[in-house]
């Protein structure tokens, strides 16, 4: 059973504080598991949007849930927020962030601050059957490398691969070019590909490469 997930944010100021500006303590989601999981995806830390909605990747440019739909149900537009989680589920796929809590001002990984990460490891111990897991982003491997250095090197059944953000901050990667990546390290982790999205794989080998 998919575990309900909960935002708080902690407001870090005193009783008596009339300073709005002062940095929060946010706090992110407990995390999507599903049955019997056989990889995670791993963000860095849920945005603003994302924590007043209390959705994972809420916020509309975030390409997350429409490339999801894409490779694992054939179609390209954002899905509603719980057949997103189904969709998930259905292929074996867990969802979590990298970090716990941390001080952050807006949205942008790079004003991440003061991190208390997530305890993954206790999900890979509780889900034997995880053998792969996707960094969204490179905020979310960097963190995650640097608290479980020790079990990254315990645990060689598991793959460990970065992939490039669905966030609308890295606009460099299109969707097109984003579908291409996350569909190839699901090949690799023998997750089944939507008939649209895997046809879509064959037509790219064909094409000529062009000097």
């Amino acid at each position: 059973m998919i575990r309900n997930q909960k935002s708080t944010i902690e407001a870090q100021m005193g009783e008596g504080s009339k300073n709005t500006e002062l940095p929060v303590r946010i706090r992110g989601f407990a995390p999507l598991v599903g049955r019997d999981p056989q990889a995670l995806i791993l963000g860095s830390m849920p945005s603003e949007k994302s924590l007043e909605e209390d959705e994972y990747y809420a916020h509309p440019r975030n390409r997350f849930w429409s490339l999801m739909n894409w490779l694992l149900a054939g179609n390209k537009t954002r899905p509603a927020y719980k057949t997103g989680i189904e969709i998930l589920s259905s292929h074996g796929i867990a969802l979590w962030d990298s970090v716990g809590s941390c001080v952050r001002e807006g949205s942008l990984d790079s004003a991440i601050r003061e991190i208390e990460p997530n305890p993954v490891d206790r999900i890979l111990k509780e889900n034997p059957g995880i053998h792969f897991v996707f960094f969204n982003g490179k905020k979310s491997e960097s963190v995650f490398r640097q608290i479980f250095r020790q079990l990254i090197a315990e645990r060689p059944d598991i793959a460990f691969i970065s992939l490039p953000s669905t966030s609308p901050a890295n606009a460099a990667w299109n969707f097109e070019k984003l579908a291409s990546a996350w569909r190839q390290a699901f090949l690799k982790a023998g997750i089944p590909l939507a008939d649209e999205a895997a046809s879509e794989l064959k037509a790219n080998k064909k094409a000529p490469v062009r000097d």
